[in-house]
Formats: C-alpha cells, structure tokens, sequence
C-alpha cells in the first residue's frame, strides 16, 4: 500500500484489521533473538516476521485491532514536519475520540497510547517522499498472558515503563470491537473501506523479501 502510494497509484486511506492468529512482529531494527524467546514460538506455531518501520516488538491476534494510515504530505503539513510532529498529529485525534469512554488517555514515550499508566496501543511509522504511513495496534483483549511468555523484557524501553514485565505494563481496552472501529473512523471521518493491496503484489512482496528468514533474522 505504501509503495502503491509513492507511485500515485492510492491516495489518503484508513484501513483497519485483526489477525485471526496469533504472530510476533519485530520492529525494523530489533534484534529477535533478544526481544523473542524464539523456542516458545516455536513450540506453539507461533510465527515470527518484521515489519519494515521501526518501534519495538508485539505480539498481534485476537484482539489486537491494527490500523494502517496513508497520509498525503501536501495535504496535512503536521505530518510533512517530521516524525515527531506526525506522532503528535496522529495521536491526539485518537484521544480525542477514546477519551470519552476509557477516561484519561495519555501520549507516553515516544508513541504510546497510555490509561492510568498503563499502555494500550504503540505505534510506528514509515516516511515517503509524498506519504507517510501511520500504523499501530490496540490492545481490546489480547492474551497477554501468552504476550509475557513470547516476549523478552526489552533491552530499549521508555522511562514511564520502568522495569515492568510486560503484563504488568500493558492493558486491554475490552471494547466492543464495532465500536472502537466506528470511534477509530471518526477519528478521521473515514467512511469508506480502504481496498486492501492486492494477493498477488503480497505474494510478490513476501517471497521476495519478508517471508524470507535473511531479512526476519538479520539482527
């Protein structure tokens, strides 16, 4: 989608998923074997890919709704200043529209989306020439039981955290899912369904780079 982007082939969407499955995804950057107790995944089928924007490593399925933002440049300067002024952008209409029913939300680290110090949602993004691509997830019943025995203690982790293992850091929304989707496209006055990319151009990108055990392992 990003790609298709830059080419001029989309323009500005939203576009809301949740896995059926459970799967760990590594950040650009982040090394697996030190973020991932790799054995456990192992042992539970769990697969092990990386995304190509940066932040830290999750654990996404059931209950974890993501959300993918394609934002033109020339059309929202708060997000052609940079990434920090992007995150800014981004997550404060997010808060505006969850506030309302989780209490006080706050923007914590450096993307996080925190309730009484606790995180619900962390997200990423990926820069273009003409577009940015926004994306996170939103914990709304995820096991994190399952969560704390996949995923190691960071060795990166921000202030507010602490030394908090991961079920005592993060929470669930348990939001009705129609709802928190229908809150999310308020958001952005987003009314449409974004068409997803094409199986053909996933294919492609999968075989040719992140199915690919060099690219999932390089760090």
């Amino acid at each position: 989608m990003f790609r298709e982007a830059e080419a001029g082939q989309r323009g500005e969407l939203l576009w809301l998923r949740e896995a059926k499955r459970h799967f760990v995804v590594l950040g650009s950057s982040r090394p697996a074997h030190a973020d991932v107790d790799l054995g456990v995944c192992q042992a539970t089928d769990i697969p092990v890919v990386r995304r190509f924007s940066g932040g830290g490593t999750v654990l996404q399925g059931p209950g974890s709704l993501c959300f993918t933002l394609l934002l033109k440049h020339d059309l929202r300067p708060e997000v052609a200043s940079g990434v920090q002024s992007a995150d800014r952008y981004v997550l404060s209409r997010m808060m505006a529209v969850l506030a309302p029913l989780i209490g006080a939300v706050e923007m914590a680290g450096v993307c996080d989306l925190t309730a009484n110090g606790k995180k619900f949602a962390g997200n990423a993004q990926r820069r273009g020439r003409v577009f940015t691509l926004y994306h996170g997830s939103i914990l709304n019943g995820l096991d994190l039981d399952l969560m704390s025995s996949v995923l190691r203690l960071p060795d990166r982790r921000p202030e507010y955290r602490g030394a908090r293992a991961h079920h005592e850091f993060v929470r669930n929304l348990e939001l009705p899912r129609s709802r928190l989707e229908q809150l999310i496209r308020r958001a952005w006055s987003a009314s449409l369904e974004a068409d997803p990319p094409g199986p053909e151009a996933v294919r492609r990108l999968v075989t040719e780079r992140y199915g690919r055990a060099e690219w999932t392992y390089r760090f």
